[in-house]
């Protein structure tokens, strides 16, 4: 998906959940979303990464609020932490750790970069590697990618 089309898709998300917290009957519960939407929607949308990380937790959190049943889990009871998100797979994975003491916690996971150009021509994803090298792949096409090509 371009970046267009991730940020339409927030906005969707958005306007769902808002919908669904007037159905909230805890007012801290309702407060707590409107945190969430606030902090969310903070979130540079110039940054693939960070649209991608924004539209991951908008996505959990409309799945929690969905179908009329309200039922606000991990990280949503909880007002947003100051500074940045972490990966909501990581949060989850540590949640489901602290519960069951037989399972790891889960380090920070590695940022990557990927950036498509505003032209849709050039894909750029960057990976620190194993050994503390960088990893980085480039793809240009002079057609331009379409929305199911993953470079």
């Amino acid at each position: 998906m371009s970046l267009e089309e991730l940020n339409q898709k927030f906005y969707e998300y958005l306007e769902e959940i808002i919908y669904s917290t007037v159905n909230i009957n805890d007012s801290y519960d309702r407060v707590t979303v409107m945190q969430w939407i606030r902090k969310l929607s903070s979130l540079d949308d110039k940054l693939l990464t960070n649209v991608q990380l924004r539209n991951e937790y908008t996505n959990f959190l409309r799945i929690t609020l969905d179908n009329g049943k309200i039922y606000l889990c991990v990280p949503f009871k909880e007002p947003p932490p100051d500074g940045e998100l972490r990966p909501l797979c990581e949060v989850l994975a540590n949640f489901v750790a602290a519960k069951c003491p037989q399972i790891p916690m889960t380090g920070p996971i590695e940022p990557v970069m990927s950036q498509m150009s505003a032209d849709g021509r050039v894909f750029t994803k960057v990976k620190q590697s194993k050994d503390g090298g960088v990893f980085c792949y480039i793809a240009v096409t002079p057609d331009g990618f379409e929305e199911t090509d993953e470079p």
